[in-house]
């Protein structure tokens, strides 16, 4: 079997493309709030499409920056996620044949002739480049999100709270971890941690009832402790404080078993039905093929 690379390559450039402009101008916009943040700019009015701002406060002015990039960040996921309803051409199984496709030996491409040992060290070869690939797209496209949402939390939190009329601080000035915005920024956080953790480890955890739970249980104990060594914290305060919200984020993940139950519910019930229409013609068919006196063949 010749071996055949991506499909609509015309396609996926035209993504790529769009998406390197989209991460240059994310980048832009972090740069500006970086720049306003440390020479601690303060202009008297903002002008934009006619309608003026006076800005009072410079760590405002920063924060509402962050903002817009966090924004502009949720706005190219949502273009990739059309983009992947829209043209399949960039789905998972089309990056994964380039994959084995560039990991496959010069010439003809094939695998015919290759042996399972030659087989499995290019399938090798495919995982190691997408691992690579993937990681290092992820570590340059997300690295001005992890800044602001880790480094520049509070600078962010004094936008949001600009743009939402929110309080995410106590009397004191710190950052109150119990308030909206940051326990929104914990549960994102706490999100992707158990979706690596999953995709990570997912052979360790039984299927199941009690896997689920197992499996629960363990992501929030790790998550937990990592944000406690984090924030220098007791490790109870921070398990209770994110119990709940593992809790929320497990009926999340868990959301389309509990839509298609009712509808496996009734499958279940429309095969018992269909077996016992069965049983009941095939012990009709015995009763019809017996006589009076057994068994007439």
């Amino acid at each position: 079997m010749a071996l055949k690379p991506r499909y609509s390559d015309a396609q996926v450039e035209k993504l790529n493309e769009r998406t390197d402009k989209q991460i240059g101008r994310i980048y832009l916009i972090w740069l500006a709030g970086i720049v306003v943040g440390a020479i601690q700019l303060k202009p008297e009015r903002v002008t934009y499409s006619g309608i003026s701002y006076a800005i009072d406060n410079p760590e405002k002015l920063q924060g509402v920056i962050f903002v817009g990039c966090v924004v502009y960040y949720l706005a190219v996921l949502g273009a990739a996620i059309m983009h992947q309803l829209q043209y399949t051409t960039s789905s998972g199984l089309a990056i994964k044949r380039h994959m084995i496709y560039s990991s496959a030996s010069r010439g003809k491409r094939t695998l015919l002739g290759l042996g399972f040992a030659g087989v499995r060290t290019v399938v090798f070869g495919a995982r190691l480049q997408l691992f690579i690939a993937v990681i290092l797209f992820l570590l340059i496209a997300c690295f001005p999100l992890i800044h602001i949402l880790i480094f520049e939390q509070r600078a962010f939190l004094i936008g949001v709270d600009s743009i939402f009329h929110t309080a995410s601080f106590n009397d004191a000035g710190s950052i109150n971890i119990n308030a909206t915005a940051p326990l929104l920024i914990v549960g994102a956080f706490m999100a992707l941690w158990a979706a690596l953790i999953q995709l990570t480890l997912k052979r360790l955890f039984e299927r199941g009832f009690y896997g689920w739970l197992y499996k629960n249980f363990f992501l929030l104990t790790t998550f937990a402790f990592v944000e406690s060594r984090f924030r220098g914290e007791d490790f109870l305060t921070a398990f209770l404080r994110d119990g709940p919200l593992q809790f929320w984020i497990a009926v999340i993940m868990a959301l389309p078993i509990i839509i298609a139950s009712p509808f496996w519910v009734w499958l279940m019930g429309y095969s018992l039905l269909a077996r016992f229409v069965q049983w009941r013609q095939t012990k009709q068919q015995k009763r019809k093929g017996s006589g009076p006196w057994g068994n007439t063949q």
